[in-house]
């Protein structure tokens, strides 16, 4: 269901009404493209949400009343203050309004120009936007911003059972049900927030010596260099060492291995076609035949990590995990490959990448991978005590392959029971997940073409985007300091 044309008329003349007006009042400067008389969806997303943040805004609006709206507009504009953005799991119903799940109460949303379902792709998406109560219906903020998540059976028949159980209590539907359920939301929210700052403060003082079960392991508290010390002068990185990478082969060999193992873990799959073509782009060498050969030589040798698959007709360097993919037939794991060009292409390899040992020694050191190996080493299991200097990052290693590739909220928790994880209390397993998530959206993913998610949600929003040390992404006013630190304002530099 959608609003008539007359009531989507009505909500673009109030909605723009406020976004000009924010725009001036705030100070966001906020560029405006005159051909299609709005403001791009980015500019929209941050004046939103900063006229929403700011009551005064609202209210300067309503009292000004700078493009002469009717009172029952003002009346719109005003029971928008106390939204703010939200991230919902969707579910589409055609015919009928589409669920919005939030993570307290459950909505029914009507469509504006389209109905919702012309505007997702899949039967359930995980969405961040602002709903906003209009003409007695409950609406989006014009934009949907889909995050990119792979849904297997297991949470899709979790998020089915969620379904059941919100129709069977009755979803809020009416625009006055919703403005009393945000403030009640609101409230609820303010008391919780107080409450968790007060415990996360004192359980965030905990170590493993004080769970039982758990202790804090011998390279707690050190710093990446420090661990790596320390490993190197226990011996617990003998295995890893003796395990020479690519380059010792030496020679064409050597340097085709090197390369093909980096691009084939990056991507997951690549034609060999496509794979003989940046190797010569990079390396120089022209003679497509004497490529393929070594790479023909390391596969029947297994001196590599991946296989050499005919798809169609065309040959592919395929890694192990998706070759021995039971579910992967020729034909979709050739539908699996396309799918994740079609997003933004094939994530080059850089050079950083190829200086490294492997791409796994490579994901190892990027600052998401670092702050969760910290955080294990605060919390091993009492049973992994023998092998405690190597046991968060047998985790870690663990965790990148698992998010490499199409994965499920399961794997991610039978993980976590191979390595003791689930026993921890609450507030260090949450912590745990978070950082494990973090980790996901940081690294490199088959699904994508070799480009993280918080890569292609960069690409998407168009503006630069910054991470915290524990690869949680930064938020960033529009008016703090760059964290490019050019010295500039956000929202004229990276932020525009």
């Amino acid at each position: 269901m959608r609003l008539t044309d007359t009531q989507a008329d009505r909500f673009y003349l109030v909605y723009n009404a406020v976004l000009f007006f924010a725009n001036g009042y705030l100070g966001l400067d906020e560029p405006f493209d005159p051909q299609s008389f709005t403001f791009r969806p980015t500019s929209q997303r941050r004046i939103l949400a900063e006229a929403l943040a700011d009551p005064d805004a609202i209210d300067a609006f309503a009292r000004e009343n700078p493009f002469g709206l009717v009172a029952a507009d003002l009346g719109v504009v005003r029971s928008w203050k106390g939204s703010s953005e939200g991230r919902y799991c969707v579910v589409l119903r055609p015919g009928r309004r589409a669920l919005f799940m939030g993570e307290e109460a459950t909505f029914l949303v009507s469509g504006i120009v389209q109905e919702v379902d012309e505007l997702l792709s899949r039967e359930i998406s995980f969405v961040s936007t602002t709903l906003l109560p209009f003409d007695g219906a409950i609406v989006y903020a014009v934009n949907l911003w889909e995050t990119p998540v792979s849904i297997g059976a297991g949470l899709r028949g979790v998020i089915m059972d969620d379904v059941a159980r919100s129709e069977a209590e009755g979803p809020i539907a009416m625009a006055g049900e919703f403005m009393l359920k945000r403030s009640q939301l609101g409230q609820e929210r303010a008391r919780r927030e107080a409450e968790s700052a007060v415990r996360d403060l004192e359980e965030s003082q905990l170590t493993g010596d004080d769970i039982p079960g758990f202790h804090r392991g011998a390279l707690a508290g050190k710093d990446a260099v420090g661990r790596a010390a320390a490993m190197v002068a226990a011996g617990a990185l003998a295995r890893e060492a003796s395990e020479p990478s690519m380059r010792a082969v030496g020679g064409l060999v050597g340097r085709v291995g090197h390369f093909a193992e980096a691009v084939v873990d990056l991507r997951g799959i690549i034609s060999v076609e496509a794979l003989i073509e940046e190797f010569s782009s990079h390396e120089g060498e022209a003679d497509a035949k004497r490529i393929e050969a070594a790479l023909r030589t390391l596969v029947g040798s297994r001196q590599v990590g991946f296989a050499l698959r005919e798809l169609e007709g065309r040959l592919f360097a395929v890694a192990y995990e998706l070759d021995r993919d039971a579910g992967l037939t020729a034909t979709r794991l050739l539908t699996f490959h396309e799918t994740a060009l079609a997003k933004a292409g094939p994530r080059p390899l850089t050079e950083e990448m190829l200086a490294a040992d492997s791409l796994m020694a490579w994901r190892q050191q990027r600052p998401a991978a670092l702050a969760l190996e910290s955080f294990l080493n605060e919390f091993v299991p009492d049973a992994w005590h023998d092998r405690e200097l190597a046991y968060a990052k047998d985790v870690v290693g663990e965790l990148i392959m698992l998010g490499a590739g199409p994965w499920e909220p399961r794997d991610i928790i039978a993980a976590y029971e191979g390595f003791g994880l689930c026993q921890l209390p609450e507030w260090q397993f949450n912590r745990l997940f978070e950082l494990t998530a973090n980790l996901f959206n940081a690294l490199p993913s088959w699904l994508n073409a070799g480009w993280s998610p918080n890569e292609l949600a960069a690409r998407r929003e168009g503006a630069r985007a910054f991470f915290n040390e524990d690869g949680s992404r930064m938020v960033v006013g529009l008016n703090d300091p760059c964290p490019c630190g050019s010295g500039k304002k956000y929202k004229r530099c990276c932020g525009k």
